[in-house]
């Protein structure tokens, strides 16, 4: 190949081209990112910061079919009883055979993040925050921490709310922070230079029994430059 009537070989062009990319690819990004995730009722949030450090926040939930669709951790409702939203559900997806009961129909970490993930080129987190521990913030996370190297999990810390399957993973396979054995009630993280994450425990652990899940909730600030 000629260039500028220069012989240049084609492996070199492609050398070149390559070397480019990976340069493209990790420089800082000048811009804070801030996902927020379609997964239905639930959260999940993601941000990225200009040097790729990746946090993501809840993880939406995981559904399964009982009578109609549930949360996992809900005992069926007998038919007089179940909700709109649940009817509505068994009509969109029911199921076909009595052995798909139980069997989940939506896995948000696994059918929407995990895809989001990796159409952003994320193939680890540095850290995971859990809010609290109601099914349709922390359902989907099971996907994700099994399937992503992640780096630490942060969450409240009162223990009785953990679900099986979180204990089993998080303060063994991956490194945990739990707030509230922190013995602040706030405690934040300069994720680079212009970017400080807060988290705020808004009651002490040995009260923590006695408030709903939502009330037990972590309250997570964001302050990148002056906003």
């Amino acid at each position: 190949v000629r260039v500028f009537g220069v012989q240049i070989r084609p492996e070199l062009i492609l050398l070149c081209l390559y070397l480019l990319f990976l340069v493209w690819k990790w420089l800082p990004n000048a811009q804070l990112s801030v996902y927020f995730f379609d997964v239905g009722q639930g959260d999940a949030v993601l941000i990225t910061t200009k040097h790729n450090r990746h946090i993501l926040i809840d993880g939406g939930p995981l559904l399964r079919y009982f009578n109609g669709p549930q949360d996992r951790t809900s005992t069926p409702s007998p038919p007089q009883s179940r909700s709109f939203r649940s009817k509505l559900a068994s009509l969109l997806h029911p199921p076909s055979t009595p052995s798909q009961h139980n069997r989940v129909y939506y896995d948000a970490g696994k059918q929407t993040l995990l895809p989001a993930l990796r159409k952003l080129g994320i193939n680890k987190l540095d850290m995971v925050i859990v809010t609290h521990f109601d099914n349709d913030h922390v359902g989907g996370l099971n996907s994700i921490l099994n399937e992503v190297p992640v780096g630490l999990v942060i969450d409240h810390g009162y223990t009785n709310a953990y679900p099986t399957w979180y204990k089993s993973l998080v303060g063994t396979t991956i490194p945990h922070l739990p707030l509230s054995k922190t013995d602040r009630d706030s405690y934040s993280i300069s994720l680079d230079t212009d970017t400080i994450l807060t988290l705020i425990l808004p009651y002490p652990l040995h009260s923590l029994a006695k408030r709903s899940k939502n009330n037990r909730s972590l309250t997570v600030q964001l302050v990148h430059g002056d906003n």
